[in-house]
């Protein structure tokens, strides 16, 4: 099967007797990539590109099964709302209000208040309780006037002894060790001096190992990390520390920061009772976080241990001076810092000395390599070269980087301090709050974004069950992590002139991940909805639009309620329909090059985006600058940068570009990770449904609509890996069969449908390795064939006559991940689009 098999835009011959409003342009058929012109249930007569295209002449004329009309003609004419989630509870509930929290909704002029905090520990549930729901603690609400500043107390944390008797590190250790080492109380100080003395001469031994690692290393280019640590015996040093008492997880977080702290050179690790170990331990090793800066520093010994110790202290944003930043590319010069000894430091920065003769190149990979190592949290910049020959150093003249925490990292430490002292929820019981998030004609990144800048927290504070329309009016349920309410309050107001709006915020102890949730309840309105009467004239075969009568919605309506319909993937997820020299970049053409791992060509796709959607431009004439720019520019990052525009539009590719100019265009993996996760996912999600859009075809053409022997099945009732089905089980229906999402942990159809999956998964150069970097492989799942749809009911909003179209609204509820256009192919049995 052709993965390029697409269903392009068909133009229609105007009939004489009809000729097409404006606003039909609009119409147009709800098959997309991957999807062939196969139905549960369908029409005696032929589909109409077959007839369109002469390759079936109808005999006689005929009104048509399909009915055609114009969705979407404004927001509000789509509306989606997610259903409950999934057994979770809402404290201060009662009963009668289960069913209005269920269904997402924002009240119009609905005031956000502090809410109260209920201590009994019972609650509302949201959804289905599938689980039993999270039990709370009993708390006390805190209040402005009983916070402490400190952070730890903020956190619930006890105050430390190291803050109250201004203890040094080491000493630190020593003193929680003598609390948390399981030995005898007269052998406890002799037990404690041993394992200091240990703890200081593996210390030691790792400082000689990187000493050694110098001096087999000239060349930073040819120095080969593991190879080194092997030569010189570090992977040998490790120490298991006498056995420890039971302890909680706070407890044992606090001894491993006390040793990392001491003892910079060395990682803790925490050791579980085994059948070898019967009591917990911890063990050290060398920490090698940093030791790939090696061959680039002149005495690495003294200034890893510098660089270390600023990284593990972490970024007290109290102690930052935000306006000491240096401008990438850009050299500083020696008076900007101050010369102690023979290492150049400053309260948030410090300073590492080259070797002589680096060329431009080696610096810039140590800038690099700072800067990936730590996530981006620490940046570097080079300092003009400081003359060091003098007797008091006996160093020759070198360069040196600043090593500095970047604004990112600052902002995060400010607002991480902000949240910890204005927090007033608490902390143990209700750290999350929780909300109805509406958006109209808003993209879902555009969107989370916004909301994160006018909370001020972080993106992975926000919790989320799914990702909705853009050109639809959605309600959907959103948590938000450790963040003030009246944070959220402020954000409400500040959001209602973009087209978002914030619901009553509840306090809960959960948060909200990907698909937690049960479903989609839509609300769609169809206007100017007509059937099509066939006739033929001559050898040409015409079409017209008549009247849409009621009693035939009610009869489409029907084959849904007793047949289901085919569970394929949206355009949302999969892409538009089209040539791509047409229609330009579809999602499943990204993710394809990920699963290939052509990095290079899935950047390039995103950059250069889409053309066209439903036939019409889909970007702003700024955006289609970027893209035009970095078409001529042959994918230059800067030149791209110089253009794109100052506002939240085009975030992906905000990102990407940032990326690329960050670790140059030899890595896109690298500039691919500034991409939020979840986003990433997507685009190998979209390839995984467009191949299986592509075999439910398959399998409907070859099979129809009974299970037949080698099919995959799985009941609904049922959870686990599904069976295959031999022809002789009882009970077992379409409805049961499933298709799998392809991926490294699933088993395909032993029937023909199966030897498809691995013909296109092998034209197109794909293998699901578990061991690829996660943007190249995924694991696969499982997918029915066929779903059905609650509730549904049918309300005519006008009445059709001889000289009006109906207009009428679809309401009816979804399980999570179906598509809503999907039920709307089936029910209007519509497979190609037309224009007048």
């Amino acid at each position: 099967m052709e993965h390029d098999d697409t269903h392009r835009e068909t133009s229609l011959t105007a009939s004489d007797v009809f000729q097409p409003p404006l606003h039909s342009l609009l119409l147009r058929h709800y098959s997309t990539i991957g999807i062939g012109d196969v139905f549960l249930k369908g029409p005696s007569h032929a589909l109409p590109k077959a007839y369109l295209h002469n390759s079936v002449i109808p005999p006689d004329a005929f009104t048509s099964w399909e009915i055609v009309g114009v969705i979407k003609s404004c927001p509000e004419d789509f509306v989606v709302r997610e259903i409950g989630t999934k057994g979770r509870t809402i404290e201060n509930l009662t009963a009668d209000k289960v069913e209005k929290i269920r269904i997402a909704t924002v009240s119009d002029g609905e005031q956000l208040t502090y809410p109260a905090v209920n201590s009994s520990g019972h609650g509302t549930v949201l959804g289905r309780p599938d689980k039993p729901p999270p039990s709370s603690m009993e708390t006390t609400p805190r209040s402005f006037s009983n916070l402490s500043t400190t952070n730890d107390a903020v956190r619930g944390e006890p105050v430390s002894e190291q803050k109250k008797n201004n203890l040094s590190p080491e000493e630190e250790a020593r003193r929680l060790l003598e609390e948390v080492l399981d030995v005898n109380p007269e052998e406890n100080v002799r037990q404690v001096h041993e394992t200091m003395t240990a703890i200081s001469s593996l210390q030691v031994d790792a400082s000689a190992c990187i000493g050694r690692m110098a001096m087999l290393c000239n060349d930073p280019r040819s120095f080969e990390l593991d190879k080194a640590l092997e030569t010189v015996g570090c992977h040998n040093l490790s120490l298991r520390l006498p056995p420890i008492k039971k302890l909680d997880p706070a407890k044992r977080g606090e001894i491993h920061r006390a040793l990392r702290t001491a003892f910079v050179f060395l990682r803790s690790d925490y050791v579980g009772v085994s059948s070898s170990l019967p009591s917990e331990s911890i063990s050290l090793t060398v920490d090698t976080y940093f030791f790939g800066a090696i061959p680039y520093l002149l005495q690495p010994e003294s200034d890893l241990l510098v660089l270390y110790s600023f990284f593990r202290k972490g970024c007290d944003h109290s102690t930052l001076d935000m306006s000491w930043r240096g401008n990438s590319g850009k050299k500083r010069k020696a008076s900007n810092a101050r010369i102690n000894g023979s290492v150049l430091t400053r309260e948030n920065s410090v300073t590492l000395r080259l070797r002589p003769g680096l060329q431009k190149e080696d610096r810039r990979n140590l800038h690099t390599f700072v800067s990936g190592q730590t996530n981006n949290r620490l940046g570097s910049d080079t300092i003009a070269s400081v003359a060091q020959n003098d007797a008091s150093t006996g160093l020759p003249e070198t360069s040196m980087i600043a090593v500095h925490w970047t604004p990112n990292a600052i902002r995060k430490a400010s607002k991480k301090r902000l949240r910890d002292t204005l927090s007033i929820v608490p902390i143990e019981s209700h750290p999350h709050s929780l909300f109805v998030l509406k958006k109209s004609q808003k993209e879902h990144l555009v969107a989370i974004r916004m909301l994160v800048k006018a909370i001020g927290c972080r993106q992975s504070d926000i919790g989320l069950g799914g990702i909705k329309d853009m050109q639809a009016v959605t309600y959907q349920f959103c948590t938000v992590s450790s963040t003030p309410i009246q944070n959220i309050i402020r954000a409400s107001q500040a959001l209602k002139s973009s087209g978002i709006s914030i619901g009553r915020v509840h306090k809960v102890n959960w948060t909200l991940n990907k698909g937690d949730l049960e479903g989609n309840r839509f609300e769609i309105v169809i206007r100017n909805a007509r059937r099509v009467k066939v006739t033929q004239k001559g050898i040409c075969v015409c079409e017209e639009f008549v009247n849409c009568e009621l009693r035939h919605l009610q009869q489409m309506a029907d084959r849904i309620r007793e047949h289901g319909f085919l569970n394929f993937y949206g355009e949302q997820r999969v892409g538009i329909a089209g040539e791509s020299g047409l229609v330009g970049t579809r999602a499943f053409d990204i993710g394809r090059a990920m699963l290939q791992g052509n990095f290079d060509q899935a950047v390039d796709l995103i950059l250069r985006g889409r053309s066209l959607v439903r036939g019409m431009l889909s970007e702003s004439s700024e955006v289609q600058r970027v893209r035009q720019v970095w078409k001529e520019s042959s994918g230059d990052p800067d030149k791209a940068w110089k253009v794109l525009p100052r506002n939240d539009i085009m975030p992906r590719e905000r990102l990407l570009l940032h990326g690329l100019k960050r670790y140059g265009k030899d890595k896109p993996l690298e500039a691919l990770r500034c991409v939020h996760h979840n986003e990433r996912m997507f685009w190998i999600s979209a390839y995984q449904s467009y191949i299986w859009n592509c075999m439910a075809t398959a399998r409907i053409n070859l099979y129809g609509s009974k299970p037949v022997e080698g099919d995959l099945y799985l009941k609904r009732c049922d959870v686990g890996q599904p069976l295959l089905f031999d022809g002789r089980e009882k009970g077992v229906t379409l409805m049961d069969v499933v298709l799998p999402l392809p991926g490294s942990n699933v088993e395909y159809p032993s029937n023909e449908v199966g030897k498809l999956y691995r013909d296109i998964l092998k034209k197109d150069e794909i293998a699901f390795n578990f061991k690829d970097e996660a943007e190249a492989t995924a694991k696969g799942a499982y997918r029915y064939l066929v779903t059905s749809a609650a509730n549904l009911s049918v309300q005519p909003l006008t009445s059709a006559s001889e000289l009006e179209s109906l207009d009428f609204k679809l309401t009816f509820d979804l399980s999570k991940g179906s598509y809503a256009t999907m039920l709307l192919r089936e029910l209007m049995i519509t497979t190609c689009s037309r224009e007048s």
